[in-house]
């Protein structure tokens, strides 16, 4: 090998020394030939099934220290590899379970990125082109999925039709702290990692294929135990219902005449993810309640999703809906009024009356995180609205807008519509913190 010195002379001193230690040049590694396929050279397998990456990996100037693999699905990592190297060569390989994410649908390139550090600290990045890639086709969908508990113990899943949800079927009573859900286990009941396997990794749940991959924290029961749990293959979604029951029953609720409208009331405890029984009303429970506080649906019951604590229940019997609503007095609730806003369900009307006493005339939104709250309503042509934290002037909150041209924010704090606004159902979501607020048509 040849080796050709530049050196640069300046008019002013000819004397120029050579350094004596040749300096750590800030080099870029060099990936070449990267490239997945199934196990035995294929283009196109299923998910779930092994997979074979490769790669050489070189340096030109510096030692190789380290490499990481991302398996990304829409911008998420789903499962990620790491690994050390030496040298200025070296060559990467190894087999793995194919990965993939929530709502991947039928065939598709996953995208997977290389990185490779060397000892100075300088990282280059290959994102695999298709060419080398693999494409990626569903698994088939099982009859069962299994949860495997910390305590070695195992639960049943059942498919539920022909849809991607599977559902408990048996007492959970015991279930501990934290599981993962298997496609299939070996006779002596532990989880088989050579088939498709469910973990976390922080807080969203992805495929692994180790024993060692962090396990699904058990939902709260709030003290209550749960009743069942169901798994969404297609949008890993996992959901809870807790062993609590609250039965609404229109035959003993109090008839309450409220603004003219012949309606029915009693008080309610809730706990969120309980059962709750519909009795005696005269349509399904689907038809009268608000849909962003009960899903789950099944004959006349449904699951509840909003918070825990008090509710007061009214039903219009005019109108055959269902208005559940907090008390308004507790803390950490948001509430809503003003005029223009309505049940979210046909035949659609603006009900908000402004003063939030009767049941049509306001809603309680829906709590969703730390410091979000939302809910679906009906919004008519020139609705005016205002939030409140609790039954009192002065609770209102100052809010402002992230969607302008459907919702925006006088400066007397009114929420009014936006100049792309048109009638119909939305969404509405309210950071207490910020104010920020935003309306997104509801699909």
């Amino acid at each position: 090998m040849v080796f050709t010195t530049i050196l640069f002379f300046s008019c002013a001193d000819h004397n120029v020394t050579p350094p004596d230690i040749w300096p750590d040049w800030p080099s870029l590694p060099q990936i070449e030939s990267a490239q997945l396929r199934g196990s035995n050279g294929e283009t196109t397998v299923s998910a779930g099934d092994h997979v074979r990456f490769t790669a050489t990996v070189s340096d030109n100037y510096n030692d190789l220290a380290s490499y990481t693999i991302n398996f990304k699905s829409d911008e998420t990592i789903i499962a990620s590899k790491n690994g050390t190297l030496s040298g200025t060569s070296d060559q990467i390989e190894f087999e793995t379970i194919m990965p993939f994410g929530p709502y991947f649908s039928e065939g598709g390139y996953p995208e997977v990125s290389l990185s490779v550090v060397n000892v100075v600290n300088v990282t280059a990045t290959s994102k695999l082109a298709d060419k080398d890639n693999v494409n990626i086709v569903r698994p088939e969908t099982p009859s069962h999925l299994y949860i495997v508990d910390n305590n070695g113990a195992v639960f049943t899943l059942d498919r539920m039709g022909e849809s991607f949800l599977f559902k408990s079927t048996t007492s959970l009573s015991t279930l501990g702290t934290s599981f993962k859900i298997a496609t299939k286990v070996t006779p002596n009941n532990q989880i088989d990692y050579s088939e498709i396997v469910w973990g976390s990794l922080g807080s969203n749940i992805v495929v692994v294929n180790e024993a060692s991959a962090t396990s699904i924290d058990t939902p709260n029961s709030e003290g209550h135990g749960i009743k069942s749990i169901s798994f969404d293959m297609y949008s890993f979604n996992l959901t809870k219902l807790v062993d609590y029951t609250v039965t609404f029953n229109m035959a003993t609720m109090t008839v309450t005449p409220k603004g003219g409208i012949n309606y029915l009331y009693t008080d309610a405890t809730m706990v969120q993810d309980c059962e709750v029984e519909f009795e005696n009303f005269d349509r399904s429970p689907m038809a009268i309640v608000r849909p962003d506080l009960f899903t789950d649906f099944d004959g006349s019951s449904a699951r509840f999703v909003g918070t825990s604590g008090s509710w007061r229940a009214f039903y219009n019997q005019d109108k055959g809906f269902f208005y559940l609503q907090t008390n308004n007095n507790e803390a950490d609730l948001l509430w809503l009024t003003g005029a223009g806003g309505g049940f979210p369900l046909p035949p659609y009307a603006a009900t908000f009356d402004w003063f939030g006493t009767e049941p049509h005339g306001y809603f309680s939104f829906l709590r969703t995180g730390t410091d979000t709250f939302s809910m679906l309503l009906y919004l008519a042509e020139g609705f005016v609205l205002q939030p409140y934290r609790m039954v009192s002037w002065g609770t209102v909150l100052s809010w402002n807008s992230t969607t302008p041209q459907l919702f925006k924010v006088n400066p007397n704090n009114d929420g009014v519509p936006g100049p792309e606004f048109t009638p119909g159902v939305y969404q509405l979501t309210v950071n207490v913190a910020t104010g920020a607020t935003s309306l997104i048509p509801y699909k």
